[in-house]
């Protein structure tokens, strides 16, 4: 399997996020659906008989793919929902009936989850991925739109788009991990992510997050127990290491596709932030006082040797 990250398709169309030299499960439905909102919103005033036919088209395609899901929903509740909000339902749908969720009998992939804030964290995974054999699928679950500005970060159609977003990654990818950081942990897209890999049969292994060192104890919450939890990168990688190893595929190699930047990443955090500015203090306090002792000395090889790269 092929790398992934989607920082670098940001600046295109968004129907070509996923345009990447590799084949990828729902690239065509992808370009296909998101190119139909991009013309719906490429007519300015909005052409009432275009888009009206592009709603009907895609009301019909809905229901022939899911036959009596107009039977589910209240009277009136898809005459409520706008058109673009439609093509997405019909892109999700798509993708989840067309391509199985965690695909067997393929080259391990690792889908890192989490939040742009969150970037850095990220891409050291996907260096870790690589480095045990398993291609990387980095994206995010607040993207920014460039090409299509009139959808909010609100709106319902943002929400449906990250289902997509989401769905995506977990049709062409083997293994989940999330970033659990401060922010993340009050995100509802990882546990739809656990969600909907925990329905599979023996796919708790597939599963894993990284617990950042702030992130608190009480956003610890019980369906993370579906899976592995980390805070450290040698876990991350016995973990990988392990799924490797029951894979069974000596022949991957998880090079193609997008590359990481070559410059070296700072390793994962193991200390909280308030007891790195507890070390900070301790070693101003320390090159202040004058000569080391050697108790000094042991104690401020310790903490270099956990914060390799920091001031």
């Amino acid at each position: 399997m092929s790398n992934y990250l989607s920082y670098a398709h940001e600046e295109g169309l968004l129907n070509l996020r996923f345009n990447v030299n590799t084949d990828l499960n729902g690239a065509k439905e992808w370009d296909e659906l998101i190119a139909r909102v991009l013309r719906l919103f490429s007519l300015g005033e909005r052409n009432v008989g275009i888009e009206q036919e592009l709603r009907q088209l895609t009301l019909d395609e809905l229901f022939e793919l899911s036959p009596g899901v107009g039977a589910v929903q209240p009277e009136g509740w898809y005459a409520e929902r706008s058109t673009e909000e439609l093509i997405l339902m019909l892109l999700l749908a798509r993708l989840k009936s067309n391509y199985p969720t965690i695909p067997v009998n393929k080259c391990p992939r690792l889908f890192i989850s989490h939040q742009r804030a969150d970037k850095n964290y990220a891409l050291r995974i996907a260096r870790l991925a690589n480095k045990n054999k398993f291609a990387f699928w980095v994206d995010v679950l607040d993207p920014v739109l460039g090409s299509l500005p009139a959808i909010n970060n609100k709106s319902t159609s943002y929400q449906l788009l990250i289902a997509c977003i989401i769905e995506m990654a977990l049709i062409n990818c083997t293994h989940v991990i999330a970033c659990m950081t401060i922010d993340a942990g009050k995100s509802r897209w990882v546990p739809y992510e656990y969600g909907r890999v925990r329905v599979l049969p023996g796919a708790s292994g597939n599963t894993a997050a990284w617990l950042h060192p702030d992130f608190p104890a009480a956003d610890f919450q019980e369906y993370m127990l579906l899976g592995e939890s980390m805070r450290k990168e040698k876990e991350i990688e016995n973990w990988l290491v392990k799924e490797w190893q029951l894979a069974g595929m000596i022949h991957c190699n998880g090079q193609g596709g997008d590359q990481l930047l070559l410059e070296e990443m700072d390793v994962l955090p193991e200390k909280t932030t308030a007891q790195l500015a507890q070390d900070k203090q301790w070693l101003n306090n320390f090159f202040d006082s004058g000569l080391p002792t050697p108790r000094a000395l042991k104690k401020i090889k310790i903490i270099f040797k956990k914060n390799p790269g920091r001031e």
